[in-house]
């Protein structure tokens, strides 16, 4: 059940408005959670796109000041609307690009944003990722990083090599 007072909340009701342009009060709170989920994209011509997605996958976008940017997604969850409808959304946390590179791969390094510092929404509808991503990111392990990452070292290089074999 999501608490009123909760920020995803908030960032729900703004997907709702903003996104999906379906203004008014959530009646129903109750969200029930995926690990991952499949869809195809449609175009207007009908040619599609097949997206499958995970928690923990990373995805990406185009965007107004960044150009390309990165997210990664925390959850998937399926939301039923004041019309009776049900909608899958995902919760995500932002990179953001440091402007520096690794001196020996010169791949980029971004953060990731700890979700009580930013200020950018976190829930956006399916709809909003609309292609495969291929791109990876590496998490930048620091002396604490023994049996599992450090939460508190944010740092990411972006890999920049990633390819297809034929």
């Amino acid at each position: 059940m999501l608490d009123l007072n909760n920020t995803l909340f908030h960032h729900l009701s703004a997907a709702y408005s903003d996104d999906m342009d379906m203004k008014g009060a959530l009646i129903n709170r109750r969200l029930e959670f995926y690990d991952y989920v499949s869809y195809d994209v449609l175009d207007g011509e009908g040619a599609e796109e097949w997206v499958s997605l995970r928690v923990g996958d990373v995805i990406d976008m185009k965007e107004e000041e960044e150009e390309d940017a990165f997210a990664i997604v925390r959850a998937i969850f399926c939301h039923m609307a004041n019309n009776t409808n049900r909608y899958v959304f995902l919760i995500i946390d932002w990179f953001q690009a440091t402007g520096n590179k690794d001196e020996l791969l010169e791949c980029p390094y971004y953060k990731l944003h700890d979700p009580e510092e930013v200020q950018w929404r976190r829930i956006y509808p399916i709809s909003f990722v609309d292609h495969a991503s291929s791109t990876h990111f590496i998490h930048h392990c620091t002396r604490h990083c023994t049996n599992m990452h450090d939460r508190n070292s944010r740092l990411y290089l972006r890999n920049d090599f990633f390819y297809n074999t034929v």
